[in-house]
């Protein structure tokens, strides 16, 4: 199930399930630090007009949400 970010919280798990979605910059960014099928502790959601960012453990800078599912 995709990553609903009206749910999703602090210490909340998701996996990362959606390599292909984003601008090509998320992708980018996803394939140097994420692996496909991980898990991951969410930090902080920001939710915006017309993107999230989710900020996870272990890393200073944001991932776009499309990437991710729900546990």
């Amino acid at each position: 199930m995709p990553m609903n970010i009206n749910t999703t919280h602090e210490g909340d798990l998701v996996v990362f399930k959606h390599s292909t979605n984003g601008t090509l910059g998320d992708k980018d960014r996803a394939s140097r630090y994420l692996v496909l099928g991980q898990t991951y502790y969410v930090k902080k959601v920001e939710i915006h007009s017309w993107h999230t960012k989710v900020y996870l453990e272990g890393f200073d800078f944001p991932f776009n949400s499309v990437m991710f599912d729900n546990i």
